[in-house]
């Protein structure tokens, strides 16, 4: 007879691809929560498709969250290393291009939890692994966010992690 941690798995692994499923329809307008996009006209649908893909983002990170609390997570379903990681670069450009918003640190909570999960999983799993690593190295302050946040009173230093970087080629061997 399985037991009922067979079943928590696959209750949570069923709302995950639930999840992963909203993200492929709401993922294309996240743009639309940028500052600058919402001084103009915009269509009001496209916003709140955008709004729902930040919620998303983090009740996703919350279940991976809980499911890692549990010992039910690990490392063998690549859709939630990859859904994990989309969800945590999602918050980070939502919070990258709305410093003064009211739950931009809470949305970075919840994107350093994310990445936590990642990397707690990274020895277990090569999808993990490259997810963490890959946050790792683009965005390596991510965690002083909330704390700079606190001291400064903005997050004027954000901005530039979302900032497209120049073009350097690699050196050739």
């Amino acid at each position: 007879m399985l037991g009922t941690n067979t079943f928590s798995r696959a209750q949570q692994l069923l709302r995950i691809a639930y999840a992963h499923a909203q993200a492929m329809l709401y993922r294309p307008f996240l743009h639309f929560v940028a500052t600058d996009k919402r001084s103009h006209n915009i269509d009001q649908r496209a916003y709140t498709c955008a709004a729902s893909y930040v919620n998303l983002s983090r009740n996703h990170i919350h279940l991976c969250v809980q499911m890692k609390q549990k010992g039910l997570l690990n490392g063998a379903h690549w859709f939630v290393m990859y859904t994990t990681f989309f969800a945590v670069v999602s918050l980070i450009y939502f919070a990258a291009e709305n410093p003064q918003n009211i739950t931009t640190e809470a949305v970075l909570k919840d994107a350093i939890q994310g990445k936590e999960v990642l990397a707690s999983l990274a020895k277990r799993s090569m999808a993990a692994d490259r997810c963490a690593t890959t946050l790792e190295v683009r965005f390596p302050r991510v965690h002083l966010l909330p704390y700079t946040y606190r001291l400064a009173g903005n997050l004027q230093g954000i901005a530039s992690l979302g900032a497209r970087r120049p073009y350097e080629p690699c050196p050739l061997p």
